[in-house]
């Protein structure tokens, strides 16, 4: 990873993989012992000119501090090397923040680069596995060569509760671009790097998956830097995430009101709806959805077709006609999915963002 302000680069033993020590142009040396069943680079691993597009014009270079003998088969599951390479600097807030980045190279590599998005607030570093969707088969266990990263501060250590917890890293500028965007092409970039260098030759193909918050990054890569991958796939992106946080502030009063004469808490707000009352809702959504796409296999594949306006009279018949009961649904809970579904709006009626199907 580029180091920070002429910080040195660290790697440490990661899940019984390799590890390798580097240190940046300039920097100290890494106090950190190589381990002895390690699987060497070849060579120095040079990190420059292509992760040196920090504004103050640095260029950083990364190499193994001691060479290793022999390139021996790591203990992974399916053989994978874990790496871990993370720059430091001292945010204004007095935290240390780092780009902490995992990468993961098979012995039987397909030639492909996969780079997972993160989720959320980021802070952690990821699995580097590749999943790509409910029962497939991981990349990397296809061969792909995976990173992921943790977008420039990690949950564990930059966590003030008076300032938002796992949030609070938003108070320093660098660590705030790190997570919006600055993080994504250095990763990119060094990862392909560390790739070329074991494997002796660049990836043939280079693909970006996310979803949610690594939509969002796929989005930002798209337009940012558009070369840097052949494909890239952006589920249900997040935009505009600070009207986003105000739709859900909306949601959060919506469900406070359908649970009147109970005070507000986390968990009042958790039991507006029962485990049976999410069931019946479920179960009237699909009766009335499910059929769209096609196919009737208990799965609304059409989220387009399953509009509010066709759920509505659906929902109006499990309503409770008397005292709330488990197979009918209270006004104040029908009233808070139609508002919840509807989105925010102000006064004039404008949307303030993005509504659910």
């Amino acid at each position: 990873m580029e180091a920070r302000d002429g910080q040195h680069l660290l790697s440490s033993d990661v899940n019984n993989a390799c590890g390798v020590g580097y240190q940046a142009c300039g920097g100290p040396r890494s106090g950190r012992r190589q381990t002895d069943g390690c699987c060497g680079f070849p060579g120095s691993l040079q990190l420059c000119p292509a992760c040196s597009s920090r504004p103050d014009g640095r260029s950083y270079r990364a190499r193994p501090t001691r060479a290793c003998k022999h390139r021996r088969p790591c203990a992974d599951p399916a053989s994978l090397r874990s790496f871990r390479h993370l720059g430091r600097t001292w945010g204004n807030d007095g935290q240390e923040y780092a780009i902490h980045f995992h990468l993961r190279l098979p012995d039987h590599w397909n030639g492909r680069f996969l780079f997972q998005g993160g989720g959320g607030t980021n802070g952690e570093i990821g699995s580097a596995l590749g999943p790509v969707g409910p029962r497939q088969t991981p990349a990397v266990l296809r061969g792909y060569a995976v990173v992921s990263q943790d977008s420039g501060h990690d949950n564990r250590t930059n966590n003030d509760p008076a300032r938002g917890g796992p949030t609070a890293f938003g108070f320093d500028p660098q660590a705030r671009a790190d997570y919006g965007h600055a993080s994504l092409a250095p990763v990119t970039r060094a990862a392909k790097a560390i790739i070329t260098t074991y494997y002796r030759t660049p990836p043939a193909f280079s693909y970006f998956f996310g979803c949610s918050k690594g939509g969002e990054e796929g989005m930002v890569l798209a337009q940012q830097h558009p070369n840097l991958f052949n494909g890239i796939v952006a589920a249900a992106p997040g935009f505009a995430l600070p009207k986003a946080a105000l739709a859900q502030v909306w949601d959060v009063q919506t469900l406070a009101g359908s649970t009147p004469n109970r005070p507000v808490t986390l968990a009042s707000l958790a039991g507006a709806f029962s485990d049976s009352d999410l069931a019946l809702a479920g179960h009237t959504v699909l009766a009335v959805c499910d059929q769209e796409d096609g196919l009737t296999d208990g799965i609304v594949a059409a989220v387009g077709q399953c509009a509010n306006s066709k759920v509505q009279s659906a929902l109006a018949r499990i309503a409770c006609t008397g005292e709330k009961a488990q197979a009918c649904l209270s006004l104040p809970q029908l009233t808070a999915i139609t508002l919840v579904m509807a989105g925010a709006r102000t006064l004039a009626g404008v949307p303030i963002y993005a509504s659910w199907p």
